[in-house]
């Protein structure tokens, strides 16, 4: 299955299982503002566009290991988004475990081995 149907099958089938999970608890689906819209929007597309979508397509030329243990850097990009974006400075213990996963991704992606 080529990356666009998988993409579209997957988050489509999210979206219809969260749509009939929010009815059946009785959430409020509708009326929402046009700027409440624009936000739910954005966060439906830009995470999972920006995301996972890029750990799919990296299955194409990439072992699943290497792409699984690289998965392990998105615990860097909350501390970094936090401190760019709303000024918070990671504590020491954040940013020597961040150094650490770091550490640990370059030396696993180092060592596959290329296909033969």
């Amino acid at each position: 299955l080529s990356l666009v149907p998988y993409l579209v099958a997957c988050y489509g089938s999210a979206a219809g299982f969260l749509l009939a999970f929010a009815w059946a608890a009785g959430q409020p689906v509708l009326g929402f503002g046009a700027s409440t819209w624009g936000w739910l929007v954005l966060l439906a597309l830009v995470p999972p566009l920006l995301g996972r979508s890029w750990f799919n397509y990296a299955l194409g030329f990439v072992s699943a290991a290497v792409v699984a243990v690289a998965a392990l850097g998105e615990v860097l990009g909350a501390p970094l988004l936090a401190w760019i974006f709303l000024a918070e400075v990671p504590p020491v213990p954040v940013l020597a475990g961040g150094a650490l996963v770091l550490v640990g991704v370059v030396l696993a992606i180092r060592s596959e081995r290329p296909a033969t």
